[in-house]
């Protein structure tokens, strides 16, 4: 049996069924579910373009956001974007990659770690486990690449962050508060920024 034939036997069985209700049965965007329920209830759309600048903006972040799969591929777009303009940011400055305060402090812990063994010599006043990344990368990529490897992963787990937060908005909320909050986070400044430090 063709899709089609499926969407008019369950129209048939529930008139009242809404565009979500359609797209989430059958897998169709919101623009596509409004255009089968204008079908089968005999409207027809004679203006198609009277549509006013916001229901066509509503309508194309309705189509965006009509699966979840798309919802985080726009998600890990936008945020790997910001993050891009960012690091161009940082590549022309060179003083703001220099690590200062409690990020020279763990880059010097990182080195003591390599130097003087893993094991270390005193108890830990604070979290050693970010110190043990940064010795691991020293010693993976060497004295001259570990800091851009390190950003780099620090940048990719900050584009991924979104993700996980529309999850957690759409699991515990609802899902137009996880995209909203995915989308918070893509943008949000201080996120951004913490991403490109030590």
């Amino acid at each position: 049996m063709r899709r089609s034939e499926k969407i008019q036997r369950f129209l048939k069985q529930h008139p009242r069924v809404s565009e979500a209700e359609l797209q989430k049965k059958f897998d169709v965007s919101w623009r596509e579910a409004q255009q089968i329920l204008r079908t089968h209830c005999g409207i027809v759309d004679v203006m198609p373009n009277s549509l006013t600048f916001c229901e066509r903006v509503f309508g194309c972040m309705r189509d965006v956001f009509s699966s979840q799969q798309k919802t985080i591929f726009v998600l890990i777009g936008v945020a790997t974007l910001v993050r891009l303009g960012y690091i161009a940011f940082l590549a022309r400055y060179e003083i703001l990659r220099l690590p200062i305060l409690d990020a020279e402090y763990y880059v010097e812990w990182a080195t003591n770690i390599i130097q003087h063994g893993w094991l270390g010599e005193r108890i830990f006043f604070t979290e050693p486990l970010y110190a043990y990344l940064l010795a691991l990368f020293l010693k993976i990529f060497g004295e001259h690449t570990w800091l851009p490897a390190m950003l780099g992963l620090q940048f990719v787990l900050g584009a991924l962050f979104p993700v996980l937060l529309f999850a957690v908005g759409t699991k515990l909320f609802s899902r137009s508060i996880g995209i909203v909050a995915g989308l918070i986070a893509a943008l949000y400044g201080p996120f951004v920024f913490y991403d490109g430090l030590l």
